[in-house]
């Protein structure tokens, strides 16, 4: 082993605790249906304590979770103790491994814990499989979107997801 030894980065299904495999793909249940696209539905157990359930966006009308097939995935909170440590988990646990997002935001700050109630940004960090980041890759990225409004709650999604699976 030499001086540097660079850990390689954790695929974002295992950092959120979602196993996309034929398993997961049976129970999806059709929720929505419209000329450009499908939704399947699926309860989840998520490693923040915070999402319940998931939705698969499929853009080629065809439920596959090997890659092959477009989708972003939306993840809701329903009747969850959501909280601002919670919150912090998420944003902790994938700026530790993946780093910065796109407009250089990292771990949670003090002017999260103060714009939070107010306005706050949120995180957008672009990833491809392999966990490198918008600053190294060309193609086949995804985009990780998480924000929260008083009002509405969290917003957690990957777009382009389906460029994740290994």
């Amino acid at each position: 082993m030499g001086l540097f030894s660079f850990k390689s980065k954790k695929n974002l299904f295992e950092v959120i605790g979602l196993q996309l495999n034929s398993n997961l793909e049976s129970k999806l249940e059709k929720t929505n249906e419209t000329d450009s696209f499908i939704d399947y539905s699926v309860k989840i157990k998520d490693n923040f304590d915070v999402f319940n359930n998931a939705t698969f966006k499929f853009f080629d009308k065809k439920k596959d979770l090997s890659g092959t097939s477009s989708f972003n995935i939306i993840f809701e909170s329903k009747d969850k103790g959501l909280t601002i440590n919670k919150i912090k988990n998420i944003v902790d646990t994938i700026s530790k491994e993946y780093g910065k997002d796109r407009r250089g935001n990292g771990k949670w700050t003090n002017e999260d814990d103060n714009s939070i109630t107010t306005y706050w940004e949120g995180r957008e960090w672009i990833i491809n499989s392999k966990g490198k980041t918008h600053t190294k890759i060309k193609k086949k990225c995804a985009q990780i979107n998480l924000h929260f409004h008083l009002d509405e709650g969290i917003d957690f999604a990957i777009i382009g997801a389906s460029n994740l699976v290994k």
